[in-house]
């Protein structure tokens, strides 16, 4: 996926040699319901060479009613996915000679854990508790410093099993979907975006459209009329769609370009502190709407504004704390990766600096 991205719309991949593996690039199973982590523990072939990665609050809750005689391997997640964490971890897993690995929790554990698979023969298994990204879903993975500031997205392999248990979600805080939400969003106009340089098209590109814009109402309506006093069935949907449905845009595209102007404005402001405190789903949704503005889509901009006022995410750079006077520092910056990552950016660049400047 970041290979097609690098080289915008090239296939990389032989079309006789297609399988649904490696195309629809989707964990090989994908496991939905109440409760239903506890059936992970039924598939471990080793549970004693089975690694559990997760902050110490989930994994008190994770392991609390589990059989100690499973001797299941433990080690918490420290919070970023940097190379020191990978370098940890993958040391700790080959002093212990561990076989299969357990990640539980946001995007940034998810991640971890699919570089870690990376060509090892490790057997992985996602179980994300926050519904704020598709991480548990995807084949990328972003590395960050050990303070958070953007480094590289990487091509990674899927994930082996992907547990949605819906148990997790019931007391998650509404601002982890409202993040998902925003992230989620991203991926269709960022899309859209990108359509004008597909020189050809797949059916599978005209699918992730239509789903997208599908994806767009639901969650419109969603945010609209359903979100204060949000019900445990709607929590269930909106689970799935940022985590699955969102996964599914971002993969089975063949030609599309889904990432553009709204990821790349979420990772040029994490060099700025303030902005760092805040989920990456908030930083895309102020990226979305620098993007939405400088194409001139009035509609958009007006429709995003009226979900993110409901859902209080970032609209601007003054609502991420960022100051004037770290515009240049994160401009700079914008440029840098833009260039190194040939993000497809449909918009003059003069016109780009002149709306950051005003985007407070």
């Amino acid at each position: 996926m970041k290979s097609r991205h690098l080289n915008k719309i090239s296939d990389i991949i032989d079309a006789s040699a297609l399988t649904a593996d490696a195309f629809f690039l989707s964990p090989h199973k994908i496991i939905k319901g109440e409760g239903c982590a506890a059936q992970i523990f039924e598939t471990l072939k080793t549970p004693d060479k089975t690694l559990v990665i997760a902050d110490t609050y989930i994994m008190k809750t994770f392991l609390k009613n589990i059989d100690p005689e499973l001797k299941l391997q433990t080690l918490i997640f420290k919070g970023e996915c940097c190379p020191g964490e990978v370098f940890r971890i993958k040391t700790i897993i080959r002093e212990k000679s561990i076989k299969e690995i357990i990640v539980l929790g946001g995007g940034k554990v998810m991640d971890l854990g699919k570089i870690i698979k990376g060509d090892q023969a490790l057997r992985l298994i996602t179980v994300p508790t926050s519904a704020a990204t598709c991480a548990a879903y995807t084949p990328i993975a972003v590395i960050y410093t050990e303070t958070g500031v953007y480094m590289d997205t990487k091509d990674v392999p899927v994930p082996d099993a992907l547990y949605i248990d819906y148990e997790f979600f019931k007391r998650l805080p509404m601002p982890f979907f409202a993040a998902g939400v925003a992230d989620t969003l991203a991926k269709f106009y960022e899309l859209s975006a990108g359509r004008e340089l597909e020189k050809k098209k797949s059916l599978n590109d005209e699918l992730i459209y239509t789903m997208g814009k599908t994806m767009v109402k639901t969650l419109t309506q969603i945010v609209m009329k359903k979100w204060m006093g949000m019900s445990d069935e709607v929590k269930k949907d909106l689970v799935d769609i940022n985590i699955i449905v969102s996964g599914l845009i971002s993969t089975i595209g063949k030609y599309a370009i889904t990432s553009s102007m709204a990821h790349a404005v979420s990772y040029a402001v994490t060099i700025n502190a303030s902005a760092r405190t805040f989920l990456h789903g908030e930083q895309v949704a102020c990226g979305l709407m620098l993007q939405e503005l400088c194409l001139g889509n009035e509609t958009t901009v007006d429709e995003l504004a009226a979900m993110f006022s409901i859902l209080d995410l970032p609209q601007n750079f003054s609502m991420l704390g960022i100051k004037k006077k770290n515009l240049s520092a994160i401009m700079a910056f914008y440029e840098k990766l833009v260039k190194r990552e040939n993000i497809y950016i449909p918009i003059d660049k003069n016109m780009v600096y002149n709306m950051f400047e005003r985007h407070f």
